[in-house]
Formats: C-alpha cells, structure tokens, sequence
C-alpha cells in the first residue's frame, strides 16, 4: 500500500508519518496531492484520515485544490470506500474548491466522471485518463488554479 499526502502550500513540517511526504513551499502551489497506489486497507486510510484533519487544521479554512494520483490504484473494499468518502467529505468541508482525479484506463476514468455527474461533485472535481492525455498534470493544474476544464480542451492536444 502507498498512501502518500503531500502539503503544497506552507512551509515547514506539518506533521510526520509514514504515509506523508513533503514537499517545499516553491514546487507547487496548488494545495495538495494525494497518492494512492496498490492495495490499500481501511486501517491504512483511516490513519492518512488522521494526517489529512492534522494537516487541514493548520489551513484555517483558505481554500485549496488537490490532485488525486490514482493511476496505480488497485480496487478498494466496501469499508475503505466509506474511508475514502470521509475523507472527501472533510477535504469539502475544509476547503476543497477544486480537485483533479487521475486515473489510468478510459473506461475506470469514464466510470468516476458519470458516478461524479450522477451524485453532483462533478462541478467541481474532473476526472482525467492519463493513459489518453500525456500532459495530464498540465491539464490538472490549469483546473485547479484557472478552471480551465480537461473535459473541455480539445483535440489533437487532448482527447476523450
């Protein structure tokens, strides 16, 4: 399992465990990236539960966007997708203006983008194919800092 959550606005260490990593003030600036790979357990999220309140305390509300690296995700039991929708539930609820889904196959990437329409967070979270679009960081950061749809650039520079 690899659950990793990295801080990209702020500067210092805001907690440290096993699941987080780090990265410096200058990288980025566009709130947070979450990474989830392989198997993971609902013991393992419940403790990248905890550092993400942790970590969302010290914001104090200032909004914020994420990208959702899930390209190497392998499927999540019934109880790790209740832990994954708290977590949701808590980044909404603490900021989350924008997030950016990615994923690695057309037909998952298709799944997420109907389910997000069907239970309404679509309008402000995007569901990108990184096996279709290789500039898929690009495109995730131009949602997230500009509003700039992925669902919308069109071909040849990207297509759905």
């Amino acid at each position: 399992m690899k659950a990793e959550f990295e801080e990209k606005i702020g500067s210092g260490c805001l907690h440290c465990s096993s699941s987080v990593r780090h990265v410096p003030k200058s990288k980025q600036v566009h709130g947070f990236t979450l990474t989830f790979s392989g198997t993971i357990y609902a013991e393992e999220l419940h403790r990248w539960l905890r550092d993400s309140e942790r970590a969302l305390a010290v914001r104090k509300g200032r909004s914020f966007g994420v990208i959702v690296d899930m390209r190497y995700l392998l499927p999540l039991g019934p109880e790790a997708r209740a832990v994954i929708l708290d977590g949701q539930r808590l980044f909404k609820d603490s900021g989350l203006q924008r997030s950016a889904v990615i994923l690695k196959t057309t037909a998952i990437t298709n799944q997420f983008r109907q389910l997000a329409k069907d239970s309404g967070v679509y309008r402000f979270e995007r569901y990108i194919d990184a096996s279709e679009d290789p500039e898929w960081l690009e495109h995730a950061l131009a949602w997230l800092q500009s509003q700039i749809d992925p669902d919308q650039i069109p071909a040849p520079s990207f297509q759905r």
